[in-house]
């Protein structure tokens, strides 16, 4: 298992072949291939930078970004205004079932491009396959089985979600150093508010 940070709310963007993104809907609330994304339909939050990159706080939901070239902005304590008992600093991930720590680069658990990719967009413990492949390809109809992107490795899209090997939910670290327990059938809207850090919207956590 290891740690990975939040970067919740990415815009929907195509890679590759992997097709559109199927969680979409619950970054953006429109789930159809080739649309620009429209509004939130979740009060209190827009979509992240794609993928984390950039170096402006103000970009970012989460409490991490991943950057460019490694340089990540600086996110503060006083930056998450919707209090620390209500946000979601790390949660846990499968480097197996994750292309970015599979195939990622070697700054270690803290680094770039091996951490800072973690989101609340997919579902926790979505299942991911093909997670013997031992080289990295873009290409999702080679490395998906049976040429679906729907549970790929190498489909962006999907493979940036927290999970465990334990039953029915993960382990998260909130930015106040409480550790919740996050069942994988938390209501989803409710599941973002968590992973979000200024998004003015109340939330009752289970």
């Amino acid at each position: 298992m290891a740690s990975i940070a939040t970067t919740l709310g990415r815009l929907v963007r195509n890679y590759g072949n992997c097709g559109y993104d199927i969680f979409q809907r619950y970054c953006n609330g429109q789930d159809a291939p080739d649309v620009p994304p429209p509004l939130n339909t979740y009060p209190g939050y827009g979509p992240s930078m794609s993928w984390g990159d950039t170096t402006n706080a103000a970009l970012v939901r989460g409490m991490f970004a991943r950057g460019r070239g490694g340089d990540g902005p600086a996110i503060r304590i006083a930056d998450v205004s919707d209090g620390t008992t209500n946000t979601i600093l790390i949660g846990e991930t499968l480097p197996k079932e994750c292309e970015f720590q599979r195939f990622g680069y070697d700054y270690g658990w803290a680094g770039y491009n091996t951490v800072s990719q973690g989101q609340t967009i997919q579902t926790i413990n979505y299942p991911i396959l093909d997670t013997d492949r031992t080289t990295f390809t873009s290409d999702c109809s080679i490395g998906c089985p049976n040429g679906d992107p729907r549970n790929c490795i190498m489909n962006w899209h999907i493979t940036w979600g927290f999970k465990s090997k334990h039953t029915n939910g993960v382990n998260f670290v909130f930015v106040d150093g409480s550790v919740h327990f996050v069942h994988q059938n938390i209501d989803h809207q409710t599941y973002q508010y968590l992973g979000c850090r200024h998004d003015g919207q109340s939330v009752n956590f289970p």
